[in-house]
């Protein structure tokens, strides 16, 4: 299906058409900003119109557009693969993309991350006990379980980056970050507790 074309799709949980054509309207804002500043592949998404596809309009969406678009899903077959791939509830997957929103906005525009509670916390899950999911050290775990399922050497890196930067705190505590840390990420990685969820 296309991006433009259908203004209120049946996959998505608004109602009201108003809601529907405020994101799609928010999406093409955003997509003519970035080829007005030069892009030029921007510039072409937006010149093929009510004909971009959606993969397309995906490609070049922000992080923040596709965290809306995927809470916004209403119970379909796009909505079901994404939990059978991830292994874990809808709510839990919408409240782990908000909080990753809102930390990588932070950390672009110069927030402080350590020593600090977020305001967007994501939803805490049983493998990660002995976590706090009011620090950013919670988000940086979840990342790199989310990136491990497809991007294992990805996975890898930012596991290694992270291990050097702890290296450099003063206090671990004011980082959110037990002294079993290790372990804790080992047992998410395995996904010996993982919530299953069955469909929607």
């Amino acid at each position: 299906r296309h991006s433009g074309r259908h203004r209120r799709p049946s996959y998505t949980t608004k109602s009201d058409a108003t809601d529907c054509d405020s994101f799609r309207q928010s999406y093409w804002g955003e997509l003519v900003r970035k080829a007005r500043g030069g892009s030029r592949y921007a510039a072409k998404l937006a010149g093929e119109g009510d004909n971009l596809s959606v993969w397309s309009a995906c490609e070049y969406a922000s992080f923040g557009t596709v965290s809306k678009l995927f809470s916004n899903l209403a119970p379909c077959n796009a909505k079901r693969a994404v939990i059978s791939h991830y292994g874990f509830a809808a709510s839990v997957l919408e409240s782990w993309l908000e909080a990753l929103v809102f930390l990588r906005n932070e950390a672009s525009h110069g927030g402080v991350l350590y020593g600090r509670v977020l305001e967007r916390q994501p939803k805490s899950i049983d493998e990660l006990n002995g976590l706090d999911n009011k620090y950013s050290f919670y988000q940086f775990i979840l990342l790199i379980v989310l990136l491990s399922r497809d991007f294992p050497e990805v996975a890898k890196n930012a596991y290694d980056d992270l291990e050097r930067v702890l290296s450099f705190c003063d206090s671990y505590a004011a980082f959110g970050v037990p002294a079993n840390w290790t372990e804790v990420y080992e047992s998410a990685l395995n996904g010996k507790a993982r919530e299953r969820h069955p469909g929607l």
